[in-house]
């Protein structure tokens, strides 16, 4: 009897010590995903049903948050600083860079790969970004192309024929197209400095009029060379001296130049499709009066911001091959392309192919797709770094406009402190 018990205990024993591990090899694999949400609801719907499909799919958790742009990277901060990564996330590729740098990204280069052989190529520039030490740490998503948005009205008003191709250009026709006795101004370009459209444009623009922050060697910084305070001045002097930017554009935010086109305050704004968007289903008439064209090069040549969404993985996920099959189920190509279709142009597709899509040819929606074979990526003219997206993110190039146009500083004064400012970042470990 005594011995029989001995035996049950030690088999109860045996039982208890073995259902933790039981418990843990039946575990159903559980990822956390973050979207950034897009201005069509039915895009982000899409993109959460998709992802919650393959959950279904491969018996698998998927718990999906779509998330405002300016949210995200206080969460990531925050995610960081508890421990709690997401498994799958939205990234800008500058801040694929910046996890890169802290050690925090999944390798992905074998599933890029994989996705091109199985969907095709992606435009060639849009992988680089994200390319470290040769090793791919985030997959093109979408990107957003921006053009000149016109009034055809204006420019006949005006006597323009042609949409400006050159900064100077574009210059000129917005002197041509300001009434200012009438709330009128030809460019509507922001100069807020938290503006982050204006941090795209403003940076493109710089580069176009021969300036820049870092040089080819994507180390030495040339924030305060004579051609970049040319530029800064440049840009500052259609505010100061032409007066052909609202004086409201100091305060605008990303809404502004929007609201100053339907407004009919600005004559001409660069933005990205979705304004586009909005006027073909807001208000048809306005729609047939808006022209779109790529937007103005310069001495330098033409360049394309290259603002877009990339797909990656932080490196703590407990389920890698999970997260990848998920990123790689986002990208089959009908799905993809009939993702894209919805809210085309406020999103441009990343594959090479889809720039051939007769829904492309459109001569309203073209230049935005063309453009894409001249994005030009943050560090230009030399690669994009980790640190160069830090100087980016942290807009000093809107502060140092804000210190031209609004605190009346000296060109090369304001350049000298952006200078000092990028050197710092740089030097840092």
């Amino acid at each position: 009897m005594r011995k029989l018990f001995a035996l049950t205990m030690a088999a109860l024993m045996l039982l208890t010590t073995f259902l933790p591990v039981m418990a843990m090899a039946e575990e159903r694999p559980s990822l956390t995903v973050w979207f950034k949400k897009e201005v069509n609801e039915t895009t982000n719907e899409m993109l959460e049903a998709r992802a919650k499909e393959f959950g279904e799919k491969n018996n698998i958790d998927v718990n999906v948050e779509i998330i405002a742009y300016e949210k995200l990277y206080p969460m990531w901060t925050a995610a960081i600083e508890a421990g709690t990564f997401p498994d799958v996330s939205f990234f800008q590729y500058q801040e694929a860079g910046q996890y890169y740098a802290q050690d925090l990204m999944l390798d992905l280069t074998d599933l890029c790969a994989q996705i091109q052989r199985d969907n095709g190529d992606f435009i060639p520039a849009l992988v680089s970004p994200a390319t470290f030490g040769g090793r791919v740490y985030a997959i093109p998503q979408k990107f957003y192309s921006v053009a000149i948005h016109y009034r055809k009205d204006m420019f006949e008003a005006a006597g323009i024929t042609e949409v400006p191709k050159t900064w100077d250009e574009f210059r000129e026709a917005a002197k041509k197209l300001t009434d200012e006795a009438n709330g009128v101004y030809g460019a509507g370009i922001g100069l807020g400095a938290t503006n982050s459209d204006a941090a795209w444009l403003n940076q493109v623009t710089l580069w176009g009029l021969g300036g820049a922050i870092s040089a080819a060697d994507s180390q030495t910084i040339v924030a305060n060379s004579p051609e970049t305070v040319a530029a800064f001045t440049y840009i500052a002097d259609m505010f100061k001296e032409d007066g052909s930017i609202p004086p409201s554009a100091v305060n605008w935010d990303d809404a502004a130049n929007n609201t100053a086109f339907l407004s009919g305050q600005a004559a001409m704004v660069v933005n990205a499709g979705t304004l586009l968007a909005a006027i073909k289903r807001d208000n048809p008439e306005l729609y047939e009066n808006t022209g779109v064209a790529q937007i103005p090069g310069g001495p330098a040549g033409f360049f394309a911001p290259s603002a877009g969404s990339y797909i990656g993985a932080f490196n703590t996920t407990k389920y890698p091959e999970e997260a990848k099959a998920l990123i790689a189920y986002l990208y089959d190509y009908d799905w993809y392309s009939e993702w894209m279709s919805v809210e085309m142009p406020s999103i441009v597709p990343v594959f090479q192919k889809a720039k051939e899509d007769p829904l492309w040819q459109d001569e309203k929606l073209k230049p935005f797709v063309d453009s894409m074979d001249s994005l030009s990526f943050i560090g230009y003219p030399g690669e994009y770094t980790p640190k160069a997206g830090e100087v980016f993110n942290l807009k000093l190039i809107n502060a140092t406009l804000e210190k031209i146009v609004v605190l009346g500083m000296d060109p090369q004064a304001a350049c000298d402190e952006l200078q000092a400012q990028v050197e710092e970042i740089y030097a840092a470990n």
